[in-house]
């Protein structure tokens, strides 16, 4: 399944019906994106790792600032749960990511889990949450983090960061 064919499917799966208006995103009075499905920390990790993994322009800029709450509403829609994705066993270690989603967990799952850990094994390293480290500490981290270096507890690190960079890069396509 190539990467535009996965994009086409989750379009339509988070599109709203023919006929319905589509609502528009969350947000409080000044304007400002409330997650649908994070929490506030885990949305400051958030844009903290689009932050770092998406390039600036050529002047120095980014133009990523639909890509987060593209995940949040992605997760919070039922993509994001384990109805849209097959959840029986056999689950293998290592198979190749052209399989498309291969874990237990749903993507919420995931992402609460992936989350939880990394902020807890950042902050017991640096003694600072992931969110208000410099962007040398956190590229850092990540590229421990996708080599398989940051021991994780019931879950791959190396696959949260998989999935993690492959919503990013969708999240780049679709709303760049």
């Amino acid at each position: 399944m190539t990467a535009m064919t996965l994009a086409m499917r989750l379009r339509d799966r988070l599109a709203p019906p023919k006929g319905a208006r589509a609502e528009r995103p969350s947000s409080d009075a000044a304007g400002v994106y409330a997650p649908v499905f994070f929490t506030e920390w885990e949305w400051s990790f958030l844009l903290a790792v689009v932050e770092t993994v998406v390039p600036g322009g050529e002047d120095g800029s980014r133009d990523a600032t639909g890509v987060p709450m593209f995940i949040d509403r992605q997760l919070g829609a039922p993509v994001g749960g384990e109805s849209c994705w097959h959840m029986l066993a056999p689950f293998l270690a290592g198979v190749s990511p052209v399989l498309d989603y291969q874990l237990r967990f749903p993507l919420r799952n995931l992402y609460r889990h992936g989350i939880a850990v990394v902020n807890r094994i950042f902050l017991d390293e640096t003694g600072h949450p992931f969110a208000e480290a410099s962007e040398t500490e956190r590229d850092a981290f990540l590229l421990r983090l996708a080599a398989g270096r940051v021991a994780f507890r019931g879950i791959c690190g190396q696959a949260f960061f998989r999935q993690l960079l492959t919503d990013i890069r969708l999240g780049c396509r679709v709303t760049g």
